[in-house]
């Protein structure tokens, strides 16, 4: 490469469109595949000392050839000396990924590069980079601007966008403030939305506070929307104090979804008669924590005519989807529990787009032949959104087949035929022909 574009570096005003062309070119070419062509595109790019540059240089530093990393770093070390912070800063988005690579060690530049971040006088640059699309890049910005000002960060991010800084930010405030500031903060901590939080100010409240009333927080806390938080909030009591808790909270019908949540992942069993009424609620969240609680074996004195196959077909049919995704949590161990006609009546008149999906991934999972004119005749249902899912069904159902050698009774093997000829059509001629030749040979 001659010298055509350092000249025009030199001579070209540093805010013009033009210097921004000419960067823009030797950036491209220093990316190009040829080392030769990166590397000449590299030098010329070490003339310009503006920070346009420094984007392409800091990429150059994972070059796969020595000699271009090798260049690319002393280029890097030589800005070190200079009033490069707002450059570095204006690069945080490409730091943590050249951070990450493990083809050279980058440490030692990597300390230079974040002393002088640090060093820019305002902390503007990294309070911008805190709403980077990037995970990693809103993460980097936090941790440095910790070390930059540890108060003024924690300041701004205990309220940040990100739940994941946010929770952080907390977790540190509680180790830096004392008893009597994290009191200002701490209903609203209790209460944040983030769980993360609602945790972290939860442990400090139980294991560093000597607040009276503590206690009354964590039996709050007992109802979380948040399973974990629930957990460490249930350490605080005995264990028949807390189930006395939750019973009572059953019998008041309150809290209870977040009540029968925690009964279940406790293991703690209530009786048939306790739950019954919230299988009925009007609540969709209420009704399916209370199936949950029925199909995990943590009920006692179940009626004379109780039987799983009933409630598992109630929750099946509930227009709630969380309670279909119950059901289907059964289904997926046993799906041979409810009658294919009776998945069938569900797939053929559905409650929701759910419901039916889930009944014919249940019709699929079922015996090998009989499953078969099921989802044949399911491609003859008219509707445009079902048809990928009915076709998608036979597909899995095709490739599973063939892995298995079960062969086919009379009665099975006649079904088969009788539904490939009145819904056959419905696939393509070569699909049809094999499928038809291994119903005639009953195995796969």
């Amino acid at each position: 490469m001659d010298n055509f574009f350092r000249a025009l570096i030199k001579n070209l005003d540093p805010d013009s469109s033009s210097k921004h062309l000419v960067i823009a070119e030797l950036g491209k070419r220093s990316k190009d595949r040829d080392g030769r062509y990166r590397e000449a595109a590299l030098r010329e790019l070490m003339s310009c000392y503006d920070g346009t540059e420094l984007h392409y240089i800091l990429l150059r530093l994972n070059d796969w050839v020595p000699q271009i990393h090798e260049l690319a770093l002393h280029s890097i070390e030589s800005r070190l000396k200079l009033d490069y912070g707002m450059h570095f800063l204006s690069e945080l988005e490409v730091l943590p990924a050249l951070w990450r690579s493990s083809r050279y060690d980058l440490s030692a530049i990597r300390q230079s590069i974040e002393e002088k971040i640090i060093q820019v006088e305002s902390s503007n640059g990294l309070r911008i980079k805190l709403d980077s699309p990037k995970r990693e890049v809103r993460q980097y910005a936090y941790q440095l601007w910790l070390v930059k000002n540890k108060l003024e960060a924690l300041a701004v991010c205990v309220s940040a966008k990100d739940i994941e800084i946010r929770a952080m930010a907390v977790q540190e405030a509680l180790l830096v403030l004392n008893e009597t500031e994290v009191r200002t903060y701490l209903d609203k901590w209790l209460n944040n939305k983030v769980s993360g939080v609602r945790l972290a100010t939860l442990k400090w409240l139980l294991s560093k506070s000597s607040l009276d009333d503590k206690l009354d927080f964590a039996r709050q806390a007992l109802f979380d929307k948040s399973r974990a938080v629930r957990a460490l909030a249930r350490t605080a009591f005995s264990d028949q104090e807390w189930k006395d808790l939750y019973l009572k909270e059953l019998k008041l019908e309150s809290n209870v979804h977040s009540t029968l949540s925690a009964l279940a992942e406790s293991a703690t069993k209530i009786s048939f008669s306790t739950l019954e009424p919230f299988l009925h609620s009007e609540c969709g969240k209420v009704r399916a924590a209370a199936y949950s609680m029925l199909f995990k074996n943590l009920v006692e004195d179940l009626p004379t005519e109780y039987t799983l196959e009933r409630y598992v077909a109630l929750a099946f049919l509930d227009h709630s989807g969380r309670c279909s995704r119950e059901a289907n949590k059964v289904l997926q161990k046993n799906p041979r529990l409810l009658p294919l006609d009776y998945l069938w009546s569900v797939v053929a008149n559905p409650t929701s787009p759910r419901a039916r999906a889930i009944a014919l991934a249940v019709i699929a999972r079922n015996s090998k032949w009989s499953s078969f004119p099921y989802l044949l005749k399911a491609l003859s249902i008219q509707d445009p959104h079902f048809e990928k899912t009915a076709r998608n069904a036979l597909n899995q159902w095709f490739m599973d087949s063939n892995k298995s050698g079960i062969s086919a009774t009379d009665q099975e093997k006649a079904a088969c035929e009788e539904s490939l000829m009145e819904h056959g059509h419905h696939l393509r001629n070569s699909l049809r022909n094999e499928l038809r030749f291994c119903i005639d040979k009953s195995q796969f």
